[in-house]
C-alpha cells in the first residue's frame, strides 16, 4: 500500500517531504504538470510558419510550430516510428515539413504524417496517423500548451486575469532579451519566495530607502493569487516604515531617482532623463513630485506612440507593485 502524499498538517505546518521527496515530484509530474496549462514561449518567437520551440517540463518535451500564419499546434516531441526527438531547442522546418533525424519519417507542420520512406515496406498504415497533439492556445501574446485534452480552456484557466491585465496590452509587446537559469532548488522554493513580499526586509534591504514593503495585500482569486499595495495604501515616494525616517527628511528626488536606476532595465533611456530634469527644476513647496513624473511619463509614452489610454496616472509607476 503505497502512503498517502503529504500535504498540509493538522497542524497547518507545510511537511518537508513536499519539497525533497521524489515521491512528490512524480505525483506533481504525474498529477499537475500535465493537467495544467503553461507557458511555453512567445508568439514572435513563432514569428514565421514553420518557426518551433522546444518546450521541456519533466520528462515531456513538447514541440510548438507555426503551422499557418494565423495558428500554433503543439505535439508531442516524438516520432512515431521509433520514438526519436524531432527537433531541440528553437529553429525552423523547412516548407516540405518536419523531418525525423533517424529514419526520416515525415510531418506536415500540422502534424500529420506526410511520407515515409520505404512506405511499401510497412505494409497498410492507417490513413490518420499524426503526431501526439498537446493542447496549444494564446493569450496576451503568450503561447500556452495542456497535456490533457479534457482540461478548461484557457480563458476559463486564466480568469479573471485576462481582465486585470487587459491594460497592459501585453499582445503588443516584444521580447527584447531574456535569461534563463538553473537553481539548485525544489520550483516550489522560487515560487513561495516570488509570491511574498515578507523577505524585502532582509533580503532586499537596499530598496528599502525608496519602498515601502508594509503595506501589501494578498489576494486569492480562483487558481491565482496576487499581492500589491493595500487599495487605500497612497502612493508616495517615502522610504520603508522600518527605517523610521522623518517625513521631513524625505528627499523625494532622491528616492525616485534610486527607484528608476534599481529597475533600470525596466524604464526608457528617455523615462532615466525625465527623472534628472525634474530633480534638476525648482518646485513650488508640495508639489508632488511622483505625480507629476507619472504625467510626465506618460506623455513620452504617448508621444512614442504607445496607448496608454488603459491607464490612470498613479498606475505608471508599478515599481513598489509585484
Amino acid at each position: 500500500m503505497v502512503a498517502p502524499l503529504p500535504l498540509v498538517g493538522d497542524d497547518g505546518i507545510v511537511p518537508k517531504q513536499r519539497y525533497i521527496t521524489r515521491a512528490f515530484l512524480d505525483a506533481e509530474l504525474d498529477r499537475l504538470w500535465s493537467h495544467v496549462w503553461q507557458i511555453a514561449c512567445r508568439e514572435e518567437e513563432l514569428a514565421e510558419v514553420g518557426s518551433f520551440v522546444e518546450y521541456v517540463i519533466g520528462d515531456d518535451s513538447i514541440l510548438v510550430v507555426r503551422s499557418a500564419p494565423t495558428e500554433v499546434c503543439a505535439f508531442h516531441n516524438a516520432c512515431l516510428h521509433r520514438g526519436t526527438r524531432l527537433a531541440t531547442g528553437t529553429g525552423r522546418f523547412p516548407a516540405r515539413g518536419i523531418h525525423c533525424p533517424f529514419h526520416g519519417w515525415c510531418y506536415a507542420l500540422e502534424g500529420s504524417l506526410a511520407d515515409v520512406p520505404d512506405r511499401h515496406e510497412f505494409g497498410p498504415l492507417p490513413a490518420d496517423l499524426r503526431l501526439t497533439p498537446v493542447r496549444a492556445a494564446c493569450w496576451g501574446g503568450f503561447v500556452f500548451v495542456n497535456m490533457n485534452p479534457a482540461a478548461e480552456s484557457l480563458l476559463e484557466f486564466l480568469d479573471p486575469l485576462p481582465t486585470l491585465l487587459a491594460p497592459y496590452r501585453l499582445e503588443e509587446m516584444r521580447l527584447r532579451s531574456y535569461l534563463s537559469t538553473i537553481l539548485p532548488a525544489n520550483w516550489k522554493a522560487v515560487v513561495d519566495a516570488f509570491n511574498e513580499a515578507y523577505h524585502v526586509q532582509r533580503a532586499h534591504a537596499q530598496i528599502l530607502p525608496w519602498t515601502d514593503d508594509t503595506s501589501i495585500a494578498y489576494e486569492q482569486f480562483r487558481t491565482h493569487a496576487h499581492y500589491g499595495r493595500l487599495p487605500n495604501a497612497r502612493r508616495k515616494l517615502a522610504a520603508s516604515p522600518r527605517l523610521g525616517r522623518a517625513p521631513q527628511a524625505v528627499d523625494e528626488g532622491g528616492i525616485l531617482a534610486a527607484l528608476v536606476a534599481g529597475l533600470g532595465g525596466a524604464f526608457l533611456k528617455e523615462e532615466r532623463a525625465l527623472v534628472e530634469e525634474l530633480r534638476s527644476t525648482p518646485h513650488p513647496p508640495g508639489t508632488d513630485l511622483l505625480a507629476l513624473f507619472q504625467r510626465r511619463r506618460m506623455e513620452l509614452l504617448a508621444a512614442r506612440g504607445l496607448d496608454v489610454s488603459g491607464f490612470e496616472p498613479d498606475q505608471m509607476t508599478s515599481a513598489d507593485d509585484v
